[in-house]
């Protein structure tokens, strides 16, 4: 069995295995909601009209995919892992309307998109490339399906980040004790936090995802670093996490402002022309 087959293996087992968990801490909670939809925003504002059909590679519980709901007319969300799939299910379901939108959920792997060629106008990586062993062949996949003039945007770890938004982060959990508890309840059963990141995962540097990109012929048209502060709240009133956090989200834009190389993520919109 080849390396990447064996990564690609562990990434789906291991992402099935903490799928809950995962959504919580980090897809569904507010603090992640609101940099999502930031970093969204900036992708309507390159793209000036309205998105026929996007695909959400490695869209996870869909964090970046639910986003686009009211920006495009079909999505698509594209993931390993069939667990994380059904989480997002859930959520579509509970949308009242989709305004005439159309989502498809599928199964299966980067490297080999069960698509048409130049079929979609925008392609999306919501922190999938760092999880992935053939980084150039997964882009070199995805440019194919896409339209001339369509765009590839990029969100990925920093291993350039500063070490600011961590010592931060401790100091905020000094001031609220507990805050951070192993055991999350589920229903009926509890869930032991033991590790939430996989082995397998690379941090990216912005020269390898930009190198990654000219490769494949794409042109970059955006790229900067963009900063999250704030420890995860999990044992606070909901209406205290959107507040806090909503005032932390407004020191992340000053931050960039001061500080435009070294935030938490790497944040890319290319082009094909």
């Amino acid at each position: 069995m080849g390396k990447n087959i064996i990564i690609k293996k562990y990434e789906k087992n291991f992402h099935d295995k903490i799928s809950e968990i995962y959504d919580l801490r980090r897809v569904s909670h507010p603090r992640f909601q609101y940099h999502y939809r930031r970093i969204a925003w900036e992708i309507y504002k390159k793209y000036s009209k309205k998105i026929d059909l996007l695909l959400d590679i490695g869209c996870g519980s869909g964090g970046g995919l639910l986003q686009f709901i009211g920006y495009a007319h079909n999505l698509i969300g594209f993931d390993l892992s069939f667990k994380l799939l059904k989480i997002l299910k859930r959520k579509i379901d509970q949308y009242k309307t989709l305004r005439g939108q159309f989502i498809n959920l599928i199964q299966g792997d980067a490297a080999y998109l069960p698509f048409k060629k130049k079929k979609f106008n925008l392609i999306t990586f919501w922190g999938t490339i760092h999880h992935i062993p053939d980084k150039s062949d997964t882009i070199k996949e995805a440019k194919d399906k896409l339209i001339k003039n369509g765009f590839i945007t990029m969100h990925e770890p920093n291993m350039a980040r500063s070490r600011i938004p961590r010592i931060l982060d401790k100091v905020i959990d000094l001031i609220f004790l507990n805050i951070r508890r192993e055991n999350i309840v589920f229903s009926t059963k509890k869930v032991r936090i033991k590790n939430e990141f996989s082995k397998y995962e690379q941090e990216l540097l912005m020269k390898d995802c930009i190198k990654i990109l000219k490769k494949n012929d794409l042109q970059i048209i955006l790229k900067k670093t963009v900063w999250y502060f704030g420890t995860i709240l999990l044992n606070f009133p909901s209406i205290f996490q959107k507040l806090f956090y909503l005032l932390i989200g407004k020191l992340d834009i000053l931050t960039e402002k001061i500080f435009s190389k070294n935030g938490a993520a790497i944040f890319i919109i290319s082009l094909n022309n």
